[in-house]
């Protein structure tokens, strides 16, 4: 990233990026992983949380509180989803069985094809990255260096002077 550029931008580009590699890792060690797979699909249901409203949401939703606050005078909801995720908590989960030392094994070992596999990905990623630099600063001087300018030059009229 060039030096001045928003954090919220940076932000942006840099949770995409990871969502896009660990979508990559998810996919890989559900293909080619058994062990791990088994193990990360057996822990969420082993500690199931119940219902999460915030669950699946789009990115551009992370953070934000799914009810929406109420008015002053407004009638209180019937329900909330905050409300609903606290009804359907499940008991704590039980203990979980313990692994063999083969089990262990596997798990490191894949892990570690994990871990590779993340590091192609995210290299994958910046290479596609850099070959699309030149169309993604063309996009920013033709549409977002313009708005900046508007913006600029709208609230210097509306400046006053100082005195």
């Amino acid at each position: 990233m060039p030096e001045g550029t928003p954090h919220q931008v940076t932000h942006a580009l840099v949770s995409r990026m990871q969502r896009i590699i660990d979508k990559w890792v998810d996919d890989y060690t559900a293909a080619e992983l058994p062990a791990l797979h088994a193990e990360l699909t057996g822990e969420e249901l082993w500690r199931a949380k119940g219902y999460d409203p915030a669950a699946g949401l789009e990115p551009e939703y992370d953070g934000i509180h799914p009810d929406p606050e109420l008015d002053e005078g407004e009638q209180p909801f019937l329900f909330t989803l905050t409300g609903l995720a606290q009804e359907m908590k499940p008991e704590p989960p039980l203990p979980r069985p313990p692994l063999s030392a083969e089990e262990k094994r596997q798990l490191r070992q894949e892990i570690h094809l994990a871990d590779t596999c993340a590091e192609d990905a995210g290299r994958e990623v910046c290479f596609a990255l850099v070959g699309h630099r030149p169309r993604i600063k063309a996009a920013v001087q033709r549409f977002v260096e313009p708005q900046i300018q508007a913006i600029i030059d709208d609230l210097s009229r509306n400046l006053e002077p100082p005195q």
